[in-house]
């Protein structure tokens, strides 16, 4: 088998016999867990069934099947092709493989400082850089709390290119266009998104779904085809959709490509696009290495057992959430007594929320001033506020829930419902390993709940114990 990266997202195969192109094949499929979900509610729908009959139900199974099994390997009038980050993949499946790089990249440029960062780069971060200059198309794990941002404004610097970075949301946005305004002067950073479209810059700080809206030869679309450095922060975190469309669209033509998260992985069953749009894991750093080398706080979880005192069952696991953990009056009572507690003793607290509902029903049992952080909201005035001790107690939904930094935070709260590996490890514990010196800060504890009288919650929460877990002590106690 032969490879051929002829653009830096296409990566063109040529086969040497039918039997290795279906293990090619093979290999690039995936089953689309939405789809899925189709299949299964359509299932449950016995209305339709009544409606429009058996034979039209069975027919509409029979297609979305089809659908549920997708592949990434593509073919065109020159043959076949897949996604540029399936390199490593392929090469894994036939060790004779050959491999040729048409991509042509170009020189790096170094940037000066405008002003000195105040903290050196950690070992670590040294070491994340090094590696994704080494390898064009790569990307990177590093804990939450570990210092992604500087990474990437390094990165940015030594390379001295037309660059992009792309944030999952406005408040990481704005806080990366500050921090590369401070460090590298305005004359180098434009800002996209949020009403502004300032592309005419060297550096270019944006928002994901900005980026999305771009039409296909649009002035926008044109002014970001010279782009030469894409960089994508919290790459797991945008919809499938989304991130091919400003990876493998957008910025088709960037030749350094490079991806950060703390967890690249995804819920949907897509996690084959992740690999095939952002290349290989060159440098990993996990939550409990920079907790036993003093660089994130030790963290430690206390489960609440509580019943539900309603018997109402769905089908639908947000129902499910809402009817036995969000209208839950007892630990509506039960966070407000450790918020009110809390406050009182001086812990700087955040309460995770999924819903306005239940920021509702919290405020009729707090006993203390907080602010709440939603869509909309001033998300980066509330966390200024919060960590220069103007406020104590914050009430979030998922607005804050990735990429805001709570730097004095000691109790965080999770009245969530979810077994989504990533929105715990972003939520509830990114949000709590921040060391911070001036507070003295070097641990935190969360809290959460588990439903005992609701089996498909019991294990949703048993999911989420298991990465409490994986980073610190876990007790319980009957609430």
């Amino acid at each position: 088998m032969h490879l051929i990266l002829e653009t830096p997202t296409t990566l063109r195969i040529h086969f040497s016999s039918p039997e290795e192109e279906e293990k090619v094949r093979s290999a690039l499929e995936y089953r689309d867990k939405d789809v899925e979900r189709q299949i299964a509610n359509l299932k449950k729908n016995w209305y339709l069934s009544q409606r429009y009959g058996q034979e039209w139900v069975n027919q509409k199974l029979a297609d979305l099947k089809k659908e549920s099994v997708k592949s990434l390997l593509f073919s065109d009038d020159s043959g076949h092709f897949t996604m540029a980050g399936m390199k490593k993949r392929l090469a894994g499946l036939f060790p004779g493989t050959t491999f040729e790089n048409r991509v042509e990249y170009p020189e790096f440029k170094l940037i000066p400082w405008a002003k000195v960062p105040k903290d050196e780069m950690r070992y670590y971060q040294t070491a994340a850089v090094a590696r994704m200059l080494e390898s064009p198309h790569s990307h990177i794990s590093v804990a939450t709390g570990g210092g992604k941002s500087a990474i990437i404004l390094n990165l940015i610097k030594k390379t001295g290119l037309r660059s992009v970075v792309v944030a999952p949301s406005k408040s990481i946005a704005m806080q990366l266009y500050k921090d590369f305004v401070d460090h590298l002067g305005k004359k180098y950073v434009g800002f996209y998104g949020a009403g502004k479209k300032q592309y005419d810059k060297q550096i270019v700080i944006g928002i994901a779904q900005s980026f999305t809206r771009i039409e296909p030869e649009s002035d926008d679309f044109i002014a970001f085809q010279d782009t030469q450095v894409l960089i994508y922060d919290e790459s797991q975190t945008s919809p499938a959709v989304t991130f091919e469309k400003v990876c493998n669209c957008v910025f088709k033509n960037a030749q350094y490509r490079w991806f950060t998260s703390a967890t690249q992985e995804r819920n949907d069953g897509r996690d084959l696009i992740l690999e095939g749009i952002i290349g290989p894991e060159v440098y990993r750093k996990d939550i409990k290495d920079l907790q036993e080398e003093g660089f994130l706080a030790k963290l430690s979880t206390l489960i609440f057992d509580v019943e539900s005192q309603s018997s109402k069952t769905y089908d639908n696991v947000v129902k499910m959430n809402q009817e036995h953990l969000y209208r839950n009056q007892h630990i509506a009572q039960t966070v407000a007594n450790l918020v009110n507690q809390a406050v009182e003793n001086n812990m700087p607290t955040l309460v995770l929320v999924d819903e306005h509902s239940q920021e509702e029903m919290l405020k009729n049992y707090l006993k203390v001033e907080y602010a709440y952080a939603r869509a909309g909201s001033d998300v980066s005035g509330i966390v200024k506020n919060f960590n220069e001790g103007k406020l104590m107690c914050v009430v979030g939904t998922s607005a804050v829930s990735t990429g805001t930094n709570f730097l004095p935070l000691k109790l965080t709260i999770c009245w969530q419902g979810n077994r989504a590996g990533t929105k715990v490890k972003q939520g509830a514990i990114g949000r709590s390993t921040r060391i911070h010196k001036e507070t003295g800060k070097t641990e935190a504890k969360i809290v959460d709940f588990r439903i005992t009288n609701v089996p498909m919650l019991y294990r949703h929460a048993n999911d989420r114990i298991k990465h409490y877990q994986a980073v610190g002590p876990v007790s319980f106690v009957k609430a």
